[in-house]
């Protein structure tokens, strides 16, 4: 989510691609596009960041920030 915003590449429609199967993971680019390597900054700007793009009740929870963090990263490998 950082270096899309960063990039001024969008918003992704998690909420969408999971309510259709896609399976969707959340990690980090490094340093070269969000001046971080924290996956905890990433999930909270991911929580954040959906907000804008979706209602507030279609947008994204804690729970599935931090699965798509941890087994949506190992599913999409």
């Amino acid at each position: 989510p950082s270096s899309n915003a960063r990039l001024a590449a969008g918003i992704a429609r998690v909420p969408d691609m999971l309510a259709a199967g896609v399976p969707v993971g959340l990690g980090v680019d490094g340093t070269a596009s969000n001046e971080s390597g924290e996956l905890h900054t990433e999930l909270r700007n991911a929580l954040l960041i959906n907000r804008l793009g979706a209602h507030r009740e279609a947008a994204l929870n804690a729970r599935q920030a931090l699965r798509l963090g941890t087994f949506g990263g190992a599913q999409v490998l």
